[in-house]
């Protein structure tokens, strides 16, 4: 849609109208401002009300190419750099990638930009550039404004790695992002006869006391024992696998008598 302000916008139908609605989600909310403040022609105001858009949906493309647009209109070739990055990355394929090519090429030509090579370990870490959302890892030709840019690395199954990196003109850079693996987890549920009343260890470690609810613990191997007053102590290592259960059925057996009514001291477990 062209309005009478000569900037080019997407996805305002759904939030055209001048106040909010009580379900409106708070993208909508800064979106419909963004557009409210380019009816007025107060382009600055626009263009951060889009970056708030973006910043409160980073999945939502429209806001990306709008505040991408709008840029251009300011010719701010840093801010046109990273949205229509990222609004070709979320809608590739679109009418509309015409309109973001050509804004970045006018801003690559302007000689204020260096090339990044992105990688990570793993790969397919979505990768964010002071805080836009602008690609996937890997990324072979990314073309970024020069200065110091923080970059950010999120992978499903990695913690969130951060760090600065400063583009030049003259050279470019190659970034190789080592992301560390978040702790996995998986849970633990025991079921012991007699159902109530028995002590729980996990590696030596009191757990709690029968009936209990399921407890979290890292994957890989532990040693769960069990106890109760006048049954033998049960002891048996589990592997605890990555976001699965393990239940765990045991059947204490009560401790034989000695020879002088006391319980045995030498009984064994399973």
């Amino acid at each position: 849609m062209r309005g009478h302000w000569g900037v080019v916008l997407i996805g305002v139908a759904a939030v055209w109208g001048s106040t909010a609605s009580a379900d409106e989600t708070p993208y909508r909310t800064w979106h419909r401002k963004g557009v409210q403040a380019l009816k007025k022609r107060a382009y600055d105001r626009a263009l951060e009300a889009f970056r708030a858009a973006v910043a409160a949906d980073p999945g939502e493309p429209d806001g990306y190419f709008n505040a991408g647009n709008v840029a251009r209109h300011l010719k701010r070739c840093r801010d046109v750099l990273l949205y229509f990055r990222g609004f070709l990355y979320l809608s590739p394929g679109t009418e509309d990638d015409r309109t973001a090519k050509a804004a970045l090429k006018e801003c690559e030509r302007k000689g204020e930009t260096g090339r990044v090579f992105i990688q990570s370990d793993p790969t397919g870490a979505e990768v964010s550039v002071s805080g836009v959302l602008v690609g996937q890892t890997p990324l072979p030709d990314l073309v970024l404004p020069v200065g110091e840019i923080p970059v950010e690395f999120r992978h499903p199954d990695c913690e969130v790695h951060r760090e600065t990196v400063t583009v030049r003109a003259d050279e470019p850079v190659r970034i190789t992002a080592s992301l560390p693996l978040k702790p996995a987890f998986g849970t633990l549920e025991v079921v012991p006869v007699p159902a109530e009343g028995v002590t729980v260890w996990v590696n030596d470690r009191e757990v709690g006391v029968t009936p209990l609810d399921r407890v979290t613990l890292p994957v890989g191997k532990v040693l769960v024992r069990l106890g109760k007053p006048g049954y033998d102590p049960w002891i048996r290592a589990v592997v605890i696998q990555k976001d699965r259960t393990y239940r765990l059925e045991a059947t204490l057996e009560v401790t034989p008598a000695g020879p002088e009514g006391t319980p045995d001291a030498s009984g064994g477990g399973e």
